[in-house]
């Protein structure tokens, strides 16, 4: 429901603070895409934890992400919100619109998550050379399902561009609408969080994992280098970065306000055992990295995902 926003007690994956605050004011925090998805689970597990605040979360969709990142601007000159953010999204409308990462002061990067390539169990493949060859003998028969700015279809669309794959590739609102897609048979692969892809079940197969390593809780499914073969220098890494910001206005007029709330961060990830059991046993990331070290891994990834997209326009173009 463009333009409506669902209000819930929660918190964020990415919080744009705008206004001085108490430790126990309340805290508004906008996620920019509907609920019941990665970044939305990610936020309101950590509302529930986050000490000395009252947390709602606004729900604000629209065309796109942008939205909800437009809507906290034009409401933080009076009001205490805060945003749910991640890259690669941050990437893709940084290029296409300039907005810019000086704009946003980092809390902590919480959750850094590599995608995983998925099939439909049906259509018999058991690798990604499987697909592979299935695509090439059929130009233009399967089709590829992704979210417009999630990371793992930046990351497949990128990889389907160096191997010159003829896949179709359908965009979808969110990357829990391309699933649903993939489950009704509608669409033949997706790229997604390890945690989504897990609620596939049986219905589904995982390819390969965008790691330059095999993650524990994936420890059958091949890295995208081992999957490719002796097509592994067209690998492509990368993952999903939720984290927490505030306006780099307020967090250079309001110091102390600022310090506090990442020391409320800080408390809830690192010494909060009753956050730590439920972040684990959701699936969700926990990581402390803290603003600084935040700020410039987010600034990295920010780059490595830019020079992707202009890579993709100008395979695009040649």
């Amino acid at each position: 429901m463009s333009g409506r926003y669902l209000r819930v007690f929660s918190c964020a994956a990415a919080i744009l603070f705008s206004a001085p605050a108490l430790a126990s004011e309340a805290l508004t925090i906008i996620v920019p895409n509907g609920a019941g998805g990665a970044l939305d689970k990610f936020a309101r597990t950590a509302a529930q934890f986050l000490p000395g605040r009252h947390v709602t979360i606004e729900n604000a969709t629209g065309k796109d992400e942008a939205h909800g990142y437009l809507e906290f601007k034009r409401r933080s000159a009076d009001t205490t919100t805060a945003i749910a953010w991640f890259e690669p999204a941050g990437a893709a409308f940084e290029h296409t619109t300039g907005m810019s990462l000086d704009d946003l002061t980092i809390i902590n990067v919480q959750e850094i998550e590599s995608p995983i390539i998925i099939a439909r169990r049906d259509l018999g493949w058991s690798s990604l050379q499987d697909a592979i060859a299935a695509i090439r003998n059929e130009p233009y028969r399967y089709i590829f399902g992704s979210g417009r700015h999630g990371g793992g279809g930046l990351l497949a669309s990128s990889l389907f561009a160096k191997l010159e794959l003829p896949v179709r590739i359908s965009m979808e609102s969110s990357g829990g609408a391309a699933r649903k897609k993939l489950l009704a048979g509608e669409i033949d692969l997706v790229a997604g969080s390890a945690r989504s892809a897990k609620k596939l079940g049986e219905k589904a197969v995982p390819l390969a994992i965008f790691s330059p390593r095999r993650v524990r809780a994936w420890a059958q499914t091949p890295t995208l280098r081992e999957a490719l073969g002796a097509e592994g220098d067209n690998a492509v890494f990368g993952g999903v970065y939720r984290y927490f910001a505030v306006d780099s206005a307020f967090a250079s007029s309001h110091p102390d306000a600022f310090k506090d709330l990442v020391e409320a961060f800080r408390q809830m990830t690192e010494d909060d055992p009753s956050f730590q059991r439920h972040a684990d046993q959701q699936g969700i990331g926990r990581h402390w990295f803290g603003p600084v070290e935040s700020q410039s891994l987010v600034a990295r990834a920010r780059a490595h995902y830019k020079q992707i997209l202009i890579q993709m326009e100008d395979a695009a173009t040649n």
